[in-house]
């Protein structure tokens, strides 16, 4: 079994992520900035404090199934490969606070 070595100097998502270009990133042709909406902004930011996806919908007063198309768009948006990926490139491009 190959084990990875330990990378103490990196936060864990640089760690889960080394190969993955940020889509945004000049470095990686693009524009520098990465966009969402407010209400995606909003939706990322509750997600990326901690709350559950249920929590997030009570909180914004809507449906489960519309804040999961809200996470789909901005996923779309940002070239993300999932929910965790869509985390780490929305604190590292500074589009939410870091929790």
């Amino acid at each position: 079994m190959h084990q990875h070595a330990a990378q103490p100097d990196l936060p864990p998502d640089e760690v889960s992520y080394p190969h993955l270009q940020v889509p945004g990133n000049p470095e990686h042709g693009g524009s520098g900035r990465l966009s969402l909406t407010p209400r995606q902004r909003q939706v990322v930011q509750l997600l990326n404090s901690g709350r559950a996806l249920a929590d997030v919908a009570a909180h914004l007063g809507l449906t489960e199934a519309t804040v999961r198309r809200y996470l789909a768009d901005a996923k779309a948006r940002v070239e993300a490969q999932n929910i965790r990926h869509l985390l780490f490139l929305a604190r590292r491009s500074g589009l939410i606070a870091d929790s």
